[in-house]
C-alpha cells in the first residue's frame, strides 16, 4: 500500500484501517552514527470477520432455505389439517342431513298413515256407526210389531242380532275413543292391580252368543297368582279386540285358548290368545297393526272395520308392553302380549321365580 519509507521517531507505531488481506511490513532502524540496518520483513495477515467468509453465507443460505422449506411444509400441513377438518365437518353435516331426512321421511310416512287412518275413521263414523244406530233406534218398534203378529221366534232372532250389533258397536266406539286419545296424547292411564283372568271371563261372557252360534270351545288357563298392574280398562279393550278377532276367524266347532303366565325369569307377564282358525296371509302380517287396511270377513261373514289391532298396539305400547303375532294360513293364529312386572306384584313374581328355579 505504501512503498515509500515513513520516518517514525517513536519506538512504536500503530497500523489501522488496513483492508482485509496479507501484507509485508518492512522495518529498518538508524544507528547513532547515522548508519541504517538491513530492512526487517514482517508478515501481516488482516483476517476478515466470519460473516465475510464464504462458508458463512453458504450456511445462511442453507438456513434460509430450510426456514422457507419449513414454512412451506407447515403451510401445507395447515392446509391439509383444514381440509381434513372441513371434510369431517362436511361428513358430520351430511350425516345430520341424512338423519334429518330419514326422520322427516318417517314422520311423513307416519303422517300419511295417520291421515289414511283418520279418513277411514271418518268413513267408519259416517257408515259403520250410522247403520247400527238406525237399526237400534227402530228395534223396539220392530220387536213390538213382531210380538203383536205372534212371530216370537223372529223377535228372538232379532233380539240376538241386536245384542250382537250393540256389542260390536260398543267395541267400535271404545276403539275409536282409545285411538283418538292416543293420537292426541290425551290417553289417561290409571294403573291398578287386578287379575286378568277376571277380565278374560267378562270378555267370554260378552261374546257368549257368538261362541254359542259357532259352537266354539274356549279354554282359559291363568296362573293362580297371575296379576297385572296396568290400566284395567286398556287391558279390557285389548282382550275384547283379540278375542273378537279369534272368534271372527275361527271356523265353527273350532278352539280358542287364552293363557296367562309369567316369563321364565318372572320379569314379564305374558298373555296369549291362540286359535285354530284360517290364519293370516304372510303379506298382511307386515301391516297388521297399522289399521289402514280394510277388515277381512270372518268365517261366517262377520264384518269389521279393521282398526281393532291398531288400537291394541297403541294401548299395549302406552302401558310399556309388547305385542306380536305368529300365524300360519289354514292352521291358526297366536297373539302374544307381554307387560313388564311392576313393584306392585314384585312379591308374587319373586315367588314364581323361586318355584320355577327350584323345579
Amino acid at each position: 500500500l505504501q512503498k515509500d519509507w515513513i520516518f517514525v521517531r517513536e519506538h512504536s507505531f500503530r497500523l489501522g484501517g488496513l483492508p482485509y488481506g496479507q501484507y509485508n511490513l518492512l522495518v529498518k532502524a538508524q544507528g547513532a552514527f547515522g548508519q541504517w540496518t538491513k530492512p526487517l520483513s514482517i508478515k501481516l495477515n488482516v483476517i476478515a470477520p466470519f460473516y465475510y467468509k464464504w462458508w458463512f453465507w453458504v450456511v445462511i443460505a442453507g438456513l434460509v432455505f430450510l426456514l422457507l422449506f419449513g414454512i412451506f411444509q407447515l403451510r401445507i400441513k395447515i392446509e391439509k389439517d383444514q381440509q381434513i377438518w372441513l371434510q369431517k365437518e362436511i361428513t358430520k353435516a351430511t350425516r345430520k342431513i341424512e338423519a334429518d331426512k330419514t326422520v322427516i321421511t318417517e314422520q311423513m310416512s307416519e303422517l300419511e298413515r295417520i291421515n289414511r287412518l283418520k279418513d277411514r275413521i271418518f268413513m267408519i263414523i259416517g257408515h259403520e256407526l250410522r247403520g247400527p244406530a238406525i237399526s237400534l233406534s227402530t228395534l223396539s218398534d220392530t220387536v213390538s210389531y213382531l210380538i203383536q203378529k205372534g212371530k216370537i221366534d223372529r223377535a228372538i232372532m232379532l233380539g240376538k242380532d241386536a245384542d250382537r250389533t250393540a256389542k260390536g258397536l260398543k267395541i267400535l266406539i271404545d276403539n275409536l275413543l282409545s285411538w283418538g286419545r292416543a293420537q292426541t296424547e290425551q290417553l289417561l292411564l290409571l294403573p291398578e292391580l287386578f287379575f286378568p283372568a277376571e277380565i278374560a271371563k267378562e270378555a267370554l261372557e260378552f261374546f257368549s252368543l257368538s261362541v254359542q252360534e259357532k259352537d266354539l270351545s274356549i279354554h282359559s288357563d291363568f296362573d293362580s297368582d297371575f296379576e297385572l298392574f296396568m290400566d284395567k280398562n286398556a287391558f279390557r279393550i285389548i282382550i275384547l279386540n283379540l278375542l273378537s278377532n279369534a272368534i271372527k276367524f275361527t271356523k265353527p266347532q273350532g278352539e280358542i285358548h287364552i293363557q296367562g303366565s309369567w316369563s321364565k325369569n318372572g320379569q314379564r307377564a305374558i298373555i296369549k290368545i291362540t286359535d285354530n282358525g284360517v290364519g293370516i296371509p304372510k303379506e298382511r302380517l307386515k301391516t297388521l297393526f297399522e289399521g289402514d287396511q280394510p277388515s277381512m270377513p270372518g268365517t261366517k261373514g262377520e264384518r269389521g272395520v279393521g282398526i281393532g289391532l291398531a288400537v291394541c298396539k297403541e294401548l299395549v305400547n302406552s302401558n310399556q308392553g309388547d305385542i306380536c303375532v305368529d300365524s300360519k294360513p289354514g292352521k291358526g293364529t297366536t297373539f302374544k302380549v307381554d307387560f313388564p312386572v311392576s313393584t306392585k306384584n314384585h312379591k308374587v313374581n319373586e315367588k314364581h321365580s323361586r318355584i320355577g328355579s327350584g323345579g
